[in-house]
């Protein structure tokens, strides 16, 4: 369904949308999930005569955000551009007004993202005796 929202042409969606489209990113301006939500909505601009927009819901280690799409009527007028973590770790961690997976639907997987720990240059030949390695926990 999120592709036919984003790519296909107007004529195929009918009357959707009627009015602007809200992409709630539950994060602050800038960072990651910002700067993802905006590259999807740019693309998809141009099936949104009515417009599309991004707007930064941070707090609560993305929760806040989460949390008004999830309490927004049912109508494809708001959507939520989010990593994993404030949909499945945040409700485990803190009192929020969604628990997860009942509360919302995810429509689309857009990023493949591997986290990483990283140190300042040399630090693991210090740490090893001068043997560098690289170990992947994936």
């Amino acid at each position: 369904m999120i592709f036919a929202l984003f790519f296909l042409p107007g004529s195929v969606l009918a009357k959707y949308p009627e009015k602007a489209v809200m992409v709630i990113a539950p994060h602050p301006a800038g960072g990651d999930t910002d700067q993802v939500a905006r590259a999807i909505t740019e693309a998809a601009r141009k099936n949104f005569p009515k417009g599309i927009a991004v707007i930064n819901r941070a707090g609560g280690g993305g929760t806040i955000g989460i949390g008004e799409v999830v309490r927004a009527r049912a109508d494809g007028y708001t959507l939520a551009s989010a990593p994993i973590a404030p949909l499945v770790v945040g409700p485990q961690r803190v009192q929020t007004s969604y628990k997860t997976p009942n509360d919302y639907q995810p429509i689309l997987r857009m990023v493949k993202s591997a986290y990483t720990i990283a140190v300042p240059k040399d630090t693991l030949k210090i740490l090893t005796g001068g043997t560098t390695f690289y170990a992947a926990l994936f």
